[in-house]
C-alpha cells in the first residue's frame, strides 16, 4: 500500500493546484494528476533553475530512477485492480476533486483511490503504465472490435503548442545539468519556426542550409529524388548515399531505427522547396545561434567519433551524441533517429514542467504539447498574423488548398468569442441581414 500512500501525499500537497488547473483545462483531473505525479517522481521537485534551490510544489522529492517509478506505478495499479475486484468501481471523478466541495478539507485516501481508478480506466491500455514516459503501444481487446463509422465525421479542437511557453521550451527544454541535446534543439526550432513535421528535419543535409547577412536559408529536399551534381552528371540523393556510404540510404525507404517518414509536399520541378521562417519569438535568430555552434564544434567532434569506428562520412545535418554521452558509445555521429527525437521532446516537456510547475505542462496530444503541436502552432500563428490562405498553403508546403484547414481552424473558444462579440454586434446593428422565418 506504500504506492497509494505516496500518491495520497502528492494529492494532499497539490490539491489546490490540481483543482485550479482542472477548472481551466479541457483535460480531466485524473489525467492531469497522474501525468504530473509520474513527472515529479522521475525528475524530482527540487530544482536549482534558474538560481538557487527551490521547490514550488512543497513535495521535496529527489529524482527517482525509472525502475523505481515503474515499480511505484505498477504497485498502485495492482492495488486499484484489487479494489475493483471487490465491487469498488467508481464513476470518473468530475473535472476537479470531490474534496473541493468540502470547505477547509483535503483529499482523503478514498479520493486518491478513486482518482487513480478513473485514470486507469481512461488509459488506452487499461493500466496506469500508460502514464509512464515510454507508453506501451497496447490496445485493450475490446478496442480492437470497434471499427470507425465512415458516415460520421468526428471533429475536435485543433491542439497547438501553447504559445507563451514556446521560447522557454526551446531555450531550456533540451538542457540538462550534464549536457544539451543539440540535435533535438535544432529540430525543434525548425518545427516551430518552419512548420516542419517531426520526421522532416531528419532528412536535411548540411548543404541544404546556407547563411548570409544574418539570415538562414533552409531548403527542404526530397530524400530520394533530389539530384546532386557530380562532375558533369546528376545523381539522386539515394544513389549518392549508395555510392558513398557503407550503411546509409534514403531514410524514408529503409526500415529499422534510422527510418524517417516522408509525406508528399508542394515542391518545384527540382524536388525542393524553401522553408519560410515564422517572424515571431526570434526563432530564425535562435536557430542561427545554435547552428553556428553546432556546425563549428559539436557535429565535427561527433563525426570524428563515427569515423574512428571505421564508419563512412555522411551528409545528414543532425547526428546522435550517443545515448550514454561517452567516447565509446557506438552510435555517436550516426544520423539522429526519430525515436531519439520523440523521446527528447517528451523529456523536454516533463523537464520544463518540473522546473516551472505553474506552467501546468503535461505531454499530451490533447494539450498540444506533442511534437506535432509545433506544426499546429506554425499554422495557427500564420493565420493569427493574417497571412492569406494561399500564403499559408505555400508556407506549410501543402499540395491541396484544403490541407491546412486542420492547422488553422479556430478553436471552440475562439469561435465562441467571435460569435458572442463581433458577430453579435453585427446582428444588432444590421437586423436586415438576419433571415426571416417564413
Amino acid at each position: 500500500m506504500n504506492a497509494v500512500g505516496i500518491f495520497y501525499d502528492y494529492l494532499v500537497q497539490r490539491a489546490d493546484h490540481l483543482a485550479q488547473h482542472a477548472l481551466s483545462s479541457s483535460l480531466p483531473m485524473h489525467t492531469i494528476a497522474l501525468q504530473e505525479f509520474v513527472n515529479h517522481l522521475i525528475f524530482g521537485t527540487i530544482t536549482d533553475w534558474p538560481a538557487g534551490s527551490t521547490d514550488p510544489t512543497g513535495l521535496f522529492w529527489a529524482p527517482a530512477g525509472s525502475g523505481v517509478v515503474s515499480s511505484i506505478v505498477s504497485s498502485l495499479n495492482d492495488v486499484i485492480i484489487e479494489t475493483e475486484k471487490y465491487g469498488f468501481a467508481p464513476q470518473h471523478p468530475p473535472q476537479w476533486g470531490p474534496w473541493t466541495a468540502r470547505k477547509g478539507s483535503e483529499p482523503t485516501g478514498i479520493d486518491a483511490v478513486r482518482l487513480a481508478s478513473a485514470a486507469r480506466k481512461a488509459s488506452e491500455n487499461n493500466s496506469l503504465s500508460y502514464y509512464l514516459p515510454r507508453k506501451a503501444e497496447i490496445i485493450s481487446p475490446s478496442a480492437r472490435l470497434i471499427t470507425p463509422t465512415a458516415s460520421i465525421r468526428l471533429t475536435e479542437e485543433t491542439k497547438s503548442f501553447p504559445a507563451p511557453v514556446v521560447r522557454t521550451f526551446l531555450e531550456e527544454g533540451f538542457q540538462t545539468r550534464r549536457a544539451e541535446n543539440h540535435a533535438a534543439s535544432l529540430a525543434a526550432i525548425l518545427m516551430f519556426g518552419g512548420g516542419m513535421r517531426v520526421s522532416e528535419p531528419l532528412h536535411i543535409w548540411v548543404e541544404d542550409i546556407s547563411v548570409g547577412q544574418g539570415r538562414v536559408k533552409v531548403l527542404v529536399r526530397h530524400p530520394q529524388t533530389f539530384e546532386i551534381r557530380k562532375g558533369r552528371h546528376l545523381i539522386s540523393r539515394d544513389e549518392y548515399l549508395r555510392r558513398h556510404s557503407s550503411d546509409l540510404r534514403a531514410r524514408n525507404k529503409i526500415s529499422g531505427p534510422l527510418h524517417a517518414g516522408w509525406k508528399g509536399m508542394l515542391m518545384n520541378k527540382k524536388h525542393e522547396c524553401l522553408l519560410h521562417w515564422l517572424p515571431v519569438f526570434g526563432l530564425e535568430e535562435l536557430f542561427l545561434e545554435r547552428l553556428t555552434i553546432y556546425l563549428s564544434e559539436i557535429r565535427p567532434a561527433l563525426m570524428e567519433r563515427r569515423l574512428s569506428r571505421g564508419m563512412s562520412d555522411h551528409p545528414f545535418l543532425l547526428v546522435s551524441a550517443g545515448d550514454s554521452h561517452t567516447e565509446t558509445d557506438s552510435s555517436a555521429g550516426d544520423p539522429y533517429s526519430l525515436k531519439s527525437l520523440r523521446k527528447a521532446w517528451q523529456e523536454a516537456v516533463w523537464r520544463l514542467s518540473a522546473r516551472y510547475p505553474d506552467l501546468n505542462l503535461i505531454h499530451d496530444k490533447d494539450a498540444g504539447t506533442t511534437a506535432h503541436g509545433a506544426r499546429h502552432f506554425y499554422g495557427k500563428t500564420l493565420k493569427a498574423l493574417r497571412a492569406p490562405r494561399e500564403v499559408i498553403r505555400v508556407c506549410m508546403r501543402h499540395k491541396s488548398p484544403h490541407s491546412q484547414d486542420v492547422y488553422t481552424e479556430p478553436s471552440w473558444s475562439e469561435v465562441h468569442a467571435l460569435i458572442d462579440g463581433p458577430i453579435r454586434r453585427t446582428a444588432l446593428r444590421n437586423p436586415d441581414l438576419i433571415p426571416t422565418i417564413a
